[in-house]
């Protein structure tokens, strides 16, 4: 195993080990930002959820801001979106036998588009690791407060990680915070797990 694949492993490997003293088996999931799907895996391996929305636009962005970013850089729109056809096609191979039985829920959009999709006080845990810019970020969590039942959670990766998207997931976190919708319960490893005091 490779450095990257190895680093890449051992944070995944810690997000589970966070997640798991909030969340028992056979709960309702939603992650926001699939990627490769590396950590949709554990959570399905340890957590067997009753269903799992996977949500993901695999959309390739062209814009300066995004160059570093897993769904950016300098490759042509073209060959860009290829890339993450690709990884959509792989996704939907990896996890073909949870998809036929509908345990999980493949949804190849923005995630402002499907939190209509699902009744109020649905999901166990949110995990919101999709666009990190501070728009993006609020309005995930935003857009959660409805859909989170009250004693679930919201997690937020890269929180205090600046990264190229300005820090815009710490500065989500914290001004909804200071609103007082939700409430920070623990940080640690770049997580910031969220508790709902209201919603929006």
């Amino acid at each position: 195993m490779g450095l990257g694949k190895f680093l890449k492993k051992f944070k995944t490997d810690k997000r589970i080990r966070i997640i798991k003293k909030f969340i028992n088996k056979k709960c309702r999931i939603l992650e926001i930002g699939v990627h490769e799907g590396a950590l949709s895996k554990l959570l399905l391996k340890e957590f067997n959820p009753e269903v799992f929305y996977l949500v993901d636009p695999w959309k390739y962005q062209s814009e300066k801001l995004y160059k570093e970013s897993l769904y950016g850089g300098n490759l042509s729109n073209l060959d860009g979106q290829k890339k993450l056809d690709t990884r959509y096609e792989k996704i939907k191979l990896n996890f073909k036998e949870q998809i036929s039985s509908k345990q999980i829920i493949l949804i190849r959009k923005n995630s402002d588009d499907i939190f209509n999709l699902v009744e109020d006080n649905f999901f166990d845990l949110i995990y919101i690791d999709g666009n990190h810019t501070f728009n993006f970020v609020k309005s995930d969590i935003i857009n959660s407060l409805s859909k989170i039942r009250n004693d679930g959670v919201i997690i937020c990766d890269d929180y205090g990680n600046p990264g190229w998207w300005n820090d815009g997931v710490t500065k989500a976190v914290d001004s909804l915070t200071k609103e007082n919708y939700v409430k920070k319960i623990e940080i640690k490893s770049n997580q910031c797990v969220l508790k709902k005091l209201k919603t929006y």
